[in-house]
């Protein structure tokens, strides 16, 4: 709420006007933002004027107690020194010329090194730019996850592949054992035509059913 004083000729505070606004669903809002920030281990930054700001969740990440000040360059030395001149010419190249960038860095804290994924965009206001800004996300279990995939994918003893618009885009070593084709060539090939013609009709309504069910037999 607003809350202004009125007073009498004699400087005296006679009445106080106010305006008070609902912000009961600003909060909840808010709140759910929050919320869905901690879930998703996102933080935010900022810069302007050369002056660094970081939401709790980078203090979080960066294991650093909450309000103590950071300046961009101290901020930039947190990630592994081949990562610094990455991160280093993605921010002049945005302060610059307004270029956003995306990039998937390696952080080193205090307990231990964290893969954390850097946005950064430029922010206008009226058509003018005033400042740059971003989120960083820790990606480190993500980045497990997919090491883990990728050894089960390599390893495996069965054909396994990823099929974008009827074309591999990804196909396991045991077809090119099977078939003695290469990467290359297994992704210049539609994918039915590895598939009996007897089983092509089937193979098709077994595909059409992926987006309603986790798994097709």
């Amino acid at each position: 709420g607003y809350f202004l004083p009125i007073k009498d000729d004699n400087g005296t505070v006679t009445q106080v006007q106010g305006i008070a606004r609902d912000i009961t669903e600003e909060q909840k809002q808010e709140a759910l933002l929050r919320e869905t920030q901690e879930i998703a281990s996102v933080g935010g930054w900022q810069i302007s004027q050369n002056d660094l700001t970081i939401s709790n969740k980078v203090y979080d990440l960066l294991e650093r107690p909450y309000h103590e000040p950071l300046s961009l360059e101290e901020a930039i030395t947190y990630y592994i020194p081949d990562h610094q001149p990455i991160l280093q010419n993605a921010l002049d190249e945005l302060w610059n010329h307004g270029k956003a960038f995306t990039h998937e860095l390696k952080a080193q804290t205090p307990s231990g090194q964290r893969w954390v994924r850097v946005k950064g965009q430029p922010y206008y206001t009226n058509g003018t730019f005033y400042q740059i800004g971003g989120i960083v996300q820790d990606i480190t279990e993500q980045k497990e996850a997919r090491k883990d995939r990728d050894r089960f994918f390599g390893h495996s003893v069965e054909l396994m592949a990823v099929v974008q618009n009827g074309y591999f885009i990804r196909a396991n070593k045991r077809w090119e054992k099977l078939l003695g084709w290469s990467q290359q060539e297994l992704r210049e090939c539609p994918f039915e035509n590895f598939i009996h013609p007897d089983y092509r009709t089937l193979t098709q309504e077994k595909l059409g059913t992926l987006e309603e069910a986790d798994t097709v037999v």
